[in-house]
């Protein structure tokens, strides 16, 4: 349950203008995930939360972001922003889990 709120928490902040910043590696890894889907790539295996983040960036330089949907241009935009957090309150398990729902 909680992993789909924060799934529908990133899609509401690339709602308002200008997007909202995303607060934490639970909303980044869910940016991750659905902007991965809707260009078809695999989420890639990760560790750590920073792991993730490089590894995504490297498959965004790869790719044409043209014919991604709005929303995930604008999930790109908020995770360019975003700066990695040290894991607190979730676990890797948990951002797996994100993964899976996404």
């Amino acid at each position: 349950m909680i992993h789909g709120l924060v799934t529908w928490a990133v899609i509401r902040k690339t709602q308002t203008d200008p997007p909202d910043m995303l607060i934490g590696n639970t909303e980044m890894t869910a940016c991750i995930a659905m902007v991965c889907k809707d260009a078809g790539e695999d989420v890639p295996d990760f560790e750590t939360p920073e792991e993730l983040y490089e590894k995504f960036f490297n498959i965004i330089e790869e790719i044409d972001i043209s014919g991604l949907s709005e929303t995930s241009v604008k999930m790109i935009d908020m995770l360019k922003q975003y700066h990695v957090l040290p894991m607190k309150n979730e676990t890797i398990e948990d951002l797996k889990k994100i993964v899976e729902i996404c």
